[in-house]
């Protein structure tokens, strides 16, 4: 392996304290290193020589008069108030650590690096091999703290465990510890952020090192990215061995393994800065259902949920494969309406709302939306008001309902309230099962025959006067007709069907009737 590498490697996750004194070739390929023997007169160019400055005078004459092509690696221990004729070389790397650190435990961690090296190529294929069984995230994770010889966990950024695998007692108890819930105990979250390892780990994308003091142990974090977010995090334990130079390669090989492997899932592939996005798919799919555990989640991530709640879809007109255009519309929304807790569902942008107010849009919110609804060919569906966390999945399929269900006279790039639209659904279920005819109201068929065979409007006047709740004021404004026009309307309609429209029951038959044609048209 490269000297440089070896020496960088030492220096930042053993703490040898390394200076250079003089680097004639620093990538030079190191096969082995050997402790300098007092007197040593031969010295070979793949080695490293670890010794003591005071012993190495004859050592540097005689690395002076090599051959240029050879270059000869030393690392000398030096009190640094010792006297000695070190100089510069141009015919050899030397570099210095103070006599405080030890030679013979730098010479076992460096032997470690250089036959972990060696096993590298051969340990990455056992690595591969899990990937290119296609058997799921949990089987890498399993081979993968099989060659760690370490517990293991992978959380998404929501702090959900998605994998992990146990290797010792301890490293059962940490995780089951941290799983409790489906999720990392907030007791180690706090502990992790107290070290800003989160922040850090997300933010330079480079493997970190930390001890945790409820454990007494050492991990080692490494966040998976796609497309340059990350999505997800790998914890490594050192519950049964030490770590070591491998483990430092094989944890960024394992980073862009699991990420290949999350990207074979459309959700992690097109969900950016996906801190909520886990999160409210676990509660669309019903995943968590104990409003104590949502709750627990919700502060994790700092989303305040204020007691009452809406959920909002938004689909395109046309099923869209363009990841981009996806991305392009959730940010949008995500402007007009930045409360919600938008991310990407299958092909869809959905949002989860709780406001203190307990209300959902306003006049002026639902103007903005409905432009942008048409301007991009979206189909918005609102949700009823809710008031119980674990009631979401309920609430996220009426919003997609609200999406999907034909409306007469409403176009299809346009907001809906699940309210509005819950009885033309009703329909839809039904006739996906049986004809909806049967539901049709007898006496109605008639006037329908009645219209048809005198060309009028009778069953026009009833369905305003319906709809206009029996208001006869509203409904002849409606018809634009004098009041006294539309009394003799509603009596003839009593002589030919001998309905009586102040009856409960009667005005729900009508009604539904009214809704099956306006569906039928539709």
């Amino acid at each position: 392996m490269k000297l440089r590498e070896m020496l960088d490697f030492a220096t930042e996750n053993y703490r040898f304290r390394i200076k250079n004194l003089s680097e004639a070739k620093p990538d030079s390929d190191i096969h082995f290193c050997r402790i300098m023997q007092p007197g040593q007169k031969e010295f070979l160019q793949h080695c490293l020589y670890l010794g003591y400055a005071a012993e190495f005078p004859e050592a540097f004459s005689i690395a002076e008069d090599t051959e240029n092509e050879a270059v000869i690696s030393f690392i000398l221990a030096k009190n640094e108030f010792q006297e000695t004729d070190l100089r510069p070389c141009t015919s050899a790397n030397i570099y210095l650590i103070p006599d405080t650190d030890s030679v013979n435990e730098l010479y076992d961690s460096l032997t470690e690096m250089i036959i972990d090296d060696g096993k590298l190529s051969g340990i990455m294929n056992r690595l591969f091999n899990a990937l290119y069984r296609n058997e799921g995230l949990q089987s890498i994770v399993s081979a993968a703290a099989d060659i760690f010889e370490n517990s293991m966990l992978i959380n998404d950024v929501a702090y959900n465990i998605i994998a992990k695998s146990s290797r010792t007692p301890l490293g059962r108890q940490i995780l089951e510890n941290a799983a409790g819930n489906g999720f990392i105990d907030a007791y180690i979250i706090s502990e992790m952020r107290d070290q800003n390892i989160f922040e850090r780990l997300h933010y330079s994308g480079k493997l970190i090192r930390s001890h945790q003091f409820s454990s007494n142990t050492d991990w080692l974090f490494r966040t998976v990215r796609i497309n340059h977010t990350s999505i997800a995090d790998i914890a490594i334990v050192s519950d049964n061995r030490p770590f070591r130079y491998i483990d430092y390669k094989l944890i960024e090989l394992l980073s862009k393994m699991i990420s290949l492997e999350m990207q074979k899932d459309e959700y992690f592939k097109n969900n950016r800065n996906a801190d909520y996005s886990y999160f409210i798919q676990d509660l669309i799919e019903g995943n968590l259902n104990k409003e104590e555990v949502i709750q627990q989640r919700a502060s994790m991530l700092g989303f305040r949920l204020y007691g009452s709640y809406w959920f909002a879809v938004a689909k395109t007109t046309f099923v869209s494969e363009n990841h981009e255009e996806l991305q392009y519309i959730k940010n949008q929304l995500t402007q007009i309406l930045p409360e919600g807790k938008w991310i990407i569902y299958n092909h869809m942008i959905v949002a989860l709302f709780s406001r203190p107010d307990q209300k959902q849009l306003t006049p002026y919110e639902y103007d903005k939306l409905f432009h942008f609804s048409n301007e991009n060919h979206l189909s918005i569906g609102i949700s009823d008001l809710f008031y119980r966390a674990s009631e979401i999945s309920a609430h996220f399929d009426q919003a997609l309902h609200a999406c999907g269900t034909p409306v007469p006279g409403n176009p299809a790039c346009t907001v809906r309230y699940y309210n509005d639209i819950m009885l033309y659904y009703m329909i839809q279920v039904l006739a996906s099962h049986q004809s909806v005819a049967e539901f049709l109201h007898p006496a109605l068929l008639k006037i329908e025959a009645y219209d048809r065979d005198n060309n009028s409007d009778l069953m026009l006047t009833l369905k305003q006067y319906i709809l206009n709740a029996r208001n006869t004021s509203k409904t002849a404004k409606a018809l634009n007709i004098h009041r006294n026009s539309l009394l003799y309307r509603l009596n003839r309609i009593r002589e030919l069907t001998e309905i009586d429209l102040e009856d409960g029951n009667e005005f729900c038959k009508i009604l539904i009737h009214i809704r099956i044609r306006e569906y039928e048209h539709a």
